[in-house]
């Protein structure tokens, strides 16, 4: 999908959006639900940071952590989260795709992804996370949040796009698909994540579809 004359899963695509909005957002209700999961003396991993509300947020409330790293493949995102919040949380430009080069073999106790899936194409959603679990420890877990199927029933806000060979509907014209539970069940299970557990969280009001996976 093409938003701006850009492909809304490129670089450049979310570079624009940083530069033309303030994105101060803490996402109160995934905050806490994270804050009672993680255990002290966890290392943290947040992808898709943006500019850095969420990490510098957690790290206020939970000072006990052992380290929060927060990504983001925007770098005016990362040098606005770098200047509001100019502590010991690592902010990194990193592609998400790419996370063994970017991250040298660090690896996590915690991983969060707040309504970062829906934003890649169908067929880089299990890329993303194949990624995202080679960094996670063993025992580890990764929180998801992703924008439930009721969020956009309407028709009218329906975009028409071509998936291996079959014409779908994706939500909006930013979103390349919203969530059941099923469907993110079967993200942490497809080969070779393999998560060892997956629990759920229901946000009705909200309509986010809320899980944290264990892997084995």
């Amino acid at each position: 999908m093409i938003i701006d004359g850009l492909e809304i899963n490129s670089p450049e695509y979310w570079e624009l959006r940083h530069q033309r909005e303030p994105w101060p957002r803490t996402s109160g209700w995934a905050m806490d639900i994270v804050t009672k999961q993680i255990p002290p003396g966890a290392s943290v991993l947040e992808i898709g940071c943006g500019q850095g509300a969420f990490a510098a947020k957690l790290l206020e409330l939970r000072p006990d952590l052992y380290s929060v790293t927060a990504i983001d493949i925007s770098p005016t995102a990362i040098s606005l989260a770098r200047e509001s919040f100019p502590h010991v949380i690592d902010f990194l430009v990193a592609d998400v795709f790419e996370l063994r080069d970017h991250l040298k073999g660090e690896s996590y106790d915690y991983i969060i992804s707040i309504q970062n899936f829906e934003h890649w194409r169908l067929d880089q959603q299990p890329k993303a996370m194949h990624q995202c679990w080679t960094r996670l420890n063993h025992g580890g877990k990764f929180f998801f949040t992703g924008v439930g199927k009721d969020w956009s029933l309407d028709i009218m806000n329906a975009t028409e796009m071509e998936f291996e060979g079959k014409t779908i509907m994706a939500p909006n014209d930013y979103h390349y698909n919203n969530w059941s539970e099923q469907e993110v069940y079967d993200l942490f299970m497809i080969h070779p994540c393999r998560a060892q557990s997956v629990k759920f969280w229901r946000r009705r009001r909200k309509n986010r579809v809320i899980a944290e996976a264990t892997k084995a």
